[in-house]
């Protein structure tokens, strides 16, 4: 799979993170909520980096750390 403008964008189409998280206080790192939406959504196979873009897309940049220190947001996945 080549990663291209072209392709994110039929992903972003299909993919609203924005209404699959709810802010919550505690910090999840990107990985974590990466392995999460694995496991929950049926989007078994979307690469790390395809989520990362589309997390940033819909969150922004993550400033904030978890408590191992690695770089997260302050959501959570909504039950499926």
């Amino acid at each position: 799979m080549q990663l291209t403008p072209e392709l994110i964008d039929v992903v972003k189409k299909e993919v609203d993170l924005k209404s699959m998280y709810d802010q919550c206080e505690e910090v999840t790192a990107q990985h974590i909520l990466h392995q999460q939406f694995l496991e929950k959504t049926r989007w078994k196979g979307m690469p790390k980096i395809i989520f990362y873009i589309l997390l940033q897309d819909a969150f922004g940049q993550p400033y904030r750390k978890d408590e191992k220190g690695d770089l997260g947001f302050a959501i959570q996945l909504r039950v499926q």
